[in-house]
């Protein structure tokens, strides 16, 4: 049985989980285009070890956005600050949600939620157990990816359909078969958050990853391309405790009853 929460981040943005099972706490984050609901069955299979918490980050599922990114005033991607302060409220959001279920949690998350899970652990005030599938950092750095702005440039002109376009385009899917498919507007809606996306991963891991001073488990698909591997790798070498480990058979879009078993054991681990 679930139910849906609220806490409130530090900017008045109000953010939406739902927990289940019993146990210690463990925080899911996904990424792009996903709500709470994407992991709503890894969460099942977790539940019977863990009181798990999935979380619609802002401007998602029940989530608001009180910054929204793709209105303010001079907004850049390409602006270091701009992006710091995007993973900042993020951050800012997963330490609310913390905050709204006891205080302390593990994270796990997938993709750019991976992304987040890191700078979460790296920003807490204790140590704790972080995992990430996949965190798709652009290993040499730099954010050459011109994608980005063309994303700015199609959300300032309220072209929503163009932004997710581009964003999928970018990461190999077949845009116009997925322009055909019923989820197609349901990710159009999604495209404001595009931003939080690039702002936490177009890059190289940042330094202040070091903040992560407890154990942390990378994990990477052994059929995930080679510029993912690096990624993965790259992410392991800023935390100061991470192992990696190649889920066999798995691309990006990992199973739950594959990827569960392997979170369990490392945040039961002692």
């Amino acid at each position: 049985m679930t139910t849906r929460e609220t806490a409130t981040s530090p900017d008045g943005t109000t953010i939406a989980f739902e927990r289940v099972g019993d146990g210690p706490v463990l925080l899911l984050l996904d990424g792009a285009f996903n709500t709470r609901a994407s992991a709503a069955g890894l969460a099942r299979l977790l539940a019977d070890d863990f009181t798990v918490v999935t979380v619609d980050r802002r401007g998602r599922g029940d989530s608001d956005d009180a910054g929204a990114l793709e209105v303010e005033a001079g907004f850049r991607l390409a602006d270091t600050s701009d992006r710091e302060a995007a993973v900042a409220r993020e951050v800012a959001d997963v330490r609310a949600v913390i905050d709204a279920v006891g205080g302390t949690a593990m994270l796990y998350g997938h993709s750019s939620g991976g992304a987040l899970a890191l700078e979460t652990a790296a920003a807490l005030p204790y140590e704790t157990r972080v995992a990430a599938y996949e965190p798709p950092y652009s290993p040499d750095g730099g954010g050459q990816n011109p994608t980005p702005a063309a994303v700015d440039a199609a959300l300032a002109a309220g072209d929503r359909d163009t932004a997710a376009a581009l964003f999928l385009g970018n990461v190999g899917m077949d845009v116009d078969a997925a322009r055909s498919q019923p989820w197609w507007q349901g990710m159009v809606g999604l495209a404001p958050t595009l931003p939080y996306e690039y702002a936490l991963t177009d890059d190289a891991p940042p330094e202040r990853l070091v903040g992560a001073e407890g154990p942390a488990l990378l994990l990477v698909g052994g059929d995930s391309s080679p510029w993912m591997v690096a990624a993965v790798s790259a992410a392991a070498a800023r935390l100061p405790h991470a192992v990696t480990q190649t889920v066999p058979g798995q691309g990006h879009a990992v199973q739950d009853d594959v990827v569960a078993p392997l979170l369990r054991a490392f945040f039961l681990r002692r």
